[in-house]
C-alpha cells in the first residue's frame, strides 16, 4: 500500500483478527477485513 502525503493509512490501527488482511475501501472509506477460511464477521471475530 502506498499513502501519498497529507493522506492517512485507512488500515493504521485496524480491528482485523485472526490473521485477516486489512484491504483499504476505495476512495478512503475506511477499509474491510479479508478473512481466513473459518471466520467470519465484521473483524473476522466469528
Amino acid at each position: 500500500i502506498v499513502a501519498l502525503p497529507g493522506t492517512v493509512d485507512p488500515c493504521a490501527g485496524n480491528e482485523c483478527r485472526k490473521g485477516s488482511q486489512c484491504v483499504p475501501a476505495p476512495f478512503g472509506n475506511g477499509y474491510t477485513c479479508r478473512c481466513q477460511i473459518g471466520w467470519q464477521g465484521r473483524y473476522c471475530e466469528k
